[in-house]
């Protein structure tokens, strides 16, 4: 949760900062007719946009995890509870016996 409002936040600020330069870049160059600006391998908005968009991939698919593991672990935190309830009927039932056998 703190990603997401800190981190992921700053993040997406800055690849918007970058698209606006760019951008302003881009129209001065071609205001003053000169040749367009074309940024070094893997630095380009394209190139960044891919990167953002595998992120955000990669963040999908673990909040999934996530998700799924935490079912799972309420699940399992259920099935406990109903065994321990389980047993303790068991053992409240040996005691009465007990008690019965040896009266």
């Amino acid at each position: 949760l703190r990603y997401k409002s800190g981190a992921k936040t700053q993040n997406t600020a800055f690849k918007l900062e970058i698209e606006g330069l760019f951008n302003n870049i881009a129209t001065k160059l071609w205001a003053d007719s000169r040749p367009a600006w074309s940024a070094p391998a893997g630095l380009s908005t394209q190139d960044i946009k891919d990167h953002w968009d595998r992120l955000q991939e990669a963040e999908k698919l673990r909040e999934e995890a996530l998700r799924s593991e935490l079912t799972r672990l309420h699940k399992l935190e259920y099935l406990v509870r109903k065994f321990s309830s389980k047993t303790d009927l068991f053992e409240q039932w040996i005691g009465e016996k007990k008690t019965y056998l040896l009266n």
